[in-house]
């Protein structure tokens, strides 16, 4: 059996349920962990659909768990819940843990029966703007070698033996670097060095498509090839525009995401975007990506400015 484990909230169930559907699609006898903070109808509703798919399902509320844990902007504290699994299973060894926001296209069994070795994780490498690396850096770890938390394979009977939420409180008690990726940030932190880097098909993500020199400085022009022309997991990592419910969203498996969200018990979610999104939309489509990351950038610029008039004012 393969255990995989979601974190989400109610905002983000017709996602996670997507992502589900998606696992059920190529994968027999799985046993689902959701880590969450969803109402209890909205947990019912979801543990008969993938009972009756004929699947296993877990829910765990970690509100309670995640309290007096820093939030940060887009973030909720539910992106720490991943550190409490090897304390909420503690009957189970092994898990993969799988963002709300990822999509199979493959089957797992490959992916979980990798040989970890003496790693704690496995996880595919971030591919990070050249404007950050020097975060990376700031953290002490290799910007070539910044995992992505979004697809973890762990193993949870090595992580007991240290357990990582302890080490969390102390990362976040003692660091005086800026937070950028929450979770992220600190599993590079306490676990450079201790995690096997996986093959980018594992957790193909957007960047492999929009920024695809960069990636292939990651992992090497092939790798990037392979990953993008036969994916087994794609993560929609990032905010608006690279999610496939977005209105600008270009990613080749968008129309395959949306299909699959329509067998789930939230066939109809509602499609993102801004008075602006719809405007750009009115585009050629090849001019999106770039009009929205300038549309971005600006609204940046414009805040901080306003941040500054408003602090001399005062």
């Amino acid at each position: 059996m393969i255990h995989i484990a979601i974190a989400t909230d109610d905002t983000y169930v017709p996602w996670a349920a997507t992502l589900m559907r998606s696992v059920m699609d190529h994968q027999d006898d799985v046993a689902f962990h959701v880590l969450g903070e969803t109402s209890p109808g909205v947990v019912g509703r979801l543990r008969t659909w993938v009972e009756e798919a004929g699947a296993s399902f877990h829910a765990y509320d970690v509100e309670q768990l995640v309290e007096g844990l820093p939030a940060f902007d887009r973030f909720s504290r539910i992106v720490w819940s991943r550190f409490f699994l090897p304390r909420l299973l503690p009957g189970v060894d092994r898990i993969l843990y799988l963002d709300a926001d990822t999509f199979v296209v493959a089957p797992l069994d490959e992916l979980w029966e990798t040989d970890l070795g003496s790693c704690v994780l496995g996880a595919v490498a971030n591919v990070l703007e050249p404007e950050m690396f020097g975060h990376a850096r700031e953290l002490g770890v290799d910007p070539h070698r910044f995992l992505n938390s979004g697809v973890l394979l762990m193993d949870l009977e090595k992580l007991r033996a240290e357990d990582p939420v302890d080490r969390l409180r102390s990362f976040l008690e003692r660091t005086d670097v800026n937070i950028v990726w929450p979770d992220q940030d600190a599993l590079n932190v306490l676990y450079e060095g201790r995690w096997l880097p996986l093959h980018a098909r594992w957790n193909a993500m957007y960047s492999l498509w929009i920024w695809r020199a960069w990636a292939a400085g990651v992992f090497g022009a092939d790798v990037v090839d392979e990953a993008t022309r036969s994916p087994a997991v794609v993560h929609f990592e990032g905010p608006t525009l690279a999610k496939p419910w977005h209105r600008l969203n270009t990613h080749p498996l968008r129309d395959a995401y949306l299909a699959t969200v329509r067998r789930t018990p939230w066939p109809n979610p509602r499609v993102e975007g801004t008075a602006a999104d719809r405007l750009t939309s009115l585009l050629p489509e090849r001019m999106w990506f770039d009009v929205f990351v300038r549309r971005q950038r600006l609204a940046y610029v414009a805040s901080r400015l306003a941040r500054r008039v408003a602090k001399g004012w005062k």
